[in-house]
């Protein structure tokens, strides 16, 4: 599933510098992807089944960490609001913010989430839109150093589609508390749930839940990945120390799985703000 939230093009100068460039990236993938990638999850089961996924957002012992963490949508919304505050990288928040990432145990509730979304489909074949749990945003680096230099981005497109996302997860969550309140008193019937609302066993503990706990239930996963990935800026040093290395390789050789994965949302930045377009284009010039 993918939804165009509003990229430049790259800023690249001419053909042959684009043709560089793509051979470069491809290779380096290629490669990160012959190097990490679990060798017993090939196909369209790395699309569908969640054992890459864990791979990649679990700490794997062999390479020393966690090649990707993901940001909680509403620490996104609480912390980054604020018209000074800009994308950070993975090491600076892990430093600053370790309550900005997922905690295993919501990792292991957001891929069940994956599962649950991907195992519905309607007559046609095509997936209801269910709002799972993993969100991956596509965009271009409007700079080398910060691909989001003024927040702009972050601010006008991002976190706007974060807050509209998250409410559309509390709603749902919302509905079916309210079935189940319904369907406990004699006599009484619930409204049928939309499609894309219904309920899923294990759902009835919806009902015991405050409204904090609702919200605290319908948070959920993004993706970025200067803040989930071990950037060259992040540890003070200009550049990733071996552990952070082989952590970015491992995250770069499967990062197919986190876009292109069935039960998850990809969210492509197809636009930039105006006074950020304006500064891209100059920077291509």
């Amino acid at each position: 599933r993918t939804m165009g939230v509003a990229c430049a093009r790259p800023q690249i100068a001419d053909d042959e510098d684009r043709r560089q460039t793509a051979l470069i990236v491809d290779h380096t993938a290629a490669h990160a992807a012959s190097t990490f990638a679990p060798p017993d999850i090939g196909g369209n089961q790395r699309y569908v089944r969640t054992t890459a996924l864990r791979a990649l957002l679990t700490h794997d012992a062999a390479l020393g960490g966690c090649p990707i963490m993901l940001l909680r949508a509403r620490w996104m919304l609480e912390h980054m609001g604020s018209s000074n505050t800009l994308l950070q990288p993975r090491q600076l928040i892990e430093r600053e913010h370790p309550d900005a990432f997922a905690s295993p145990q919501m990792i292991d509730r957001i891929l069940g989430e994956v599962l649950t979304s991907n195992n519905h489909h309607d007559v046609l074949g095509s997936s209801i839109m269910r709002f799972p749990g993993l969100v991956s945003f596509s965009y271009c680096w409007l700079t080398k150093a910060h691909p989001d230099p003024d927040g702009l981005t972050l601010r006008r497109i991002w976190l706007p589609a974060i807050e509209w996302y998250l409410s559309e997860r509390i709603r749902a969550r919302w509905s079916k508390r309210f079935h189940f309140e319904q369907s406990s008193k004699k006599g009484l019937s619930s409204k049928p749930l939309q499609p894309g609302f219904e309920t899923e066993p294990g759902d009835e503990r919806l009902a015991l839940m405050s409204d904090e706990e609702l919200a605290n239930d319908a948070d959920f996963c993004i993706f970025i990945d200067f803040s989930s990935m071990c950037q060259h800026s992040g540890n003070g040093a200009g550049r990733r120390d071996p552990l952070e290395e082989r952590l970015f390789r491992a995250a770069l050789g499967s990062l197919d799985v986190l876009y292109a994965h069935a039960g998850s949302v990809s969210f492509l930045s197809t636009r930039l703000p105006h006074e950020a377009a304006g500064a891209a284009e100059a920077g291509a010039a």
